[in-house]
């Protein structure tokens, strides 16, 4: 049962998140505590579970149960990290909040400078700064997902070698993968289609040297 005040104070996101959760269009999992934590609507938490998804990937020291409930204790900087993807991609379509921009990176460094444990600090960042390394997605044009977002590797944390010039990573409730680029020019590629999902992260050996960080 909800408790009566948190019913009153989150009802409606509540009441979308449970609706949303039965027919299936978001994923049932321990972050879907931010509704309530972090005044987050289901598509907020379902933005966040993209970037944990894909910060797994690149970095697995840390397990996505502990990522969750890092977000979680720390839930303020987690709204930050939304707010930030928001205002560099408004679900409108219009330009990127460049004033907002710089006013919420700024925030997000100074809640992760008051942060006591390490691992902690170093998870939001990551968070963060992969959002801030995100170049464009499809947030405008498919708001119900999956979620599409261009990467670029080398300004993203703990990335390992070889690092692509480009990734695109597409996570959904039934549906993730990755497709990197060697290079500007878009002669080939290599892309990974996961089904169903998978958490194990990435290896940085592999026969193949740009398919090396497929799952």
């Amino acid at each position: 049962m909800v408790d009566p005040s948190i019913a009153d104070a989150h009802g409606h996101r509540i009441a979308d998140a449970l609706v949303t959760l039965w027919e299936g269009r978001a994923d049932v999992d321990p972050l879907n505590r931010l509704v309530t934590a972090a005044s987050l609507t289901w598509a907020d938490v379902a933005v966040l579970r993209a970037y944990r998804r894909y910060r797994r990937q690149v970095d697995g020291r840390y397990t996505e149960a502990y990522i969750d409930d890092v977000l979680v204790e720390h839930a303020d900087v987690a709204r930050l990290v939304v707010d930030l993807f928001r205002a560099r991609f408004p679900s409108d379509g219009h330009a990127p909040d460049h004033d907002a921009i710089d006013v919420l990176t700024t925030q997000v460094s100074a809640s992760c400078d008051q942060v006591a444990r390490l691992d902690h600090d170093r998870i939001l960042r990551g968070m963060a700064a992969t959002v801030s390394a995100t170049l464009r997605c499809n947030i405008a044009t498919r708001p119900a997902g999956p979620l599409a977002i261009k990467l670029d590797p080398h300004q993203v944390p703990d990335v390992p070698e070889p690092v692509p010039f480009r990734e695109i990573f597409v996570h959904g409730t039934s549906v993730e993968g990755v497709h990197l680029r060697a290079g500007p020019v878009a002669r080939a590629g290599c892309a990974s289609a996961i089904g169903p999902r998978t958490s194990a992260p990435r290896s940085s050996t592999s026969c193949a040297p740009r398919c090396s960080r497929t799952r």
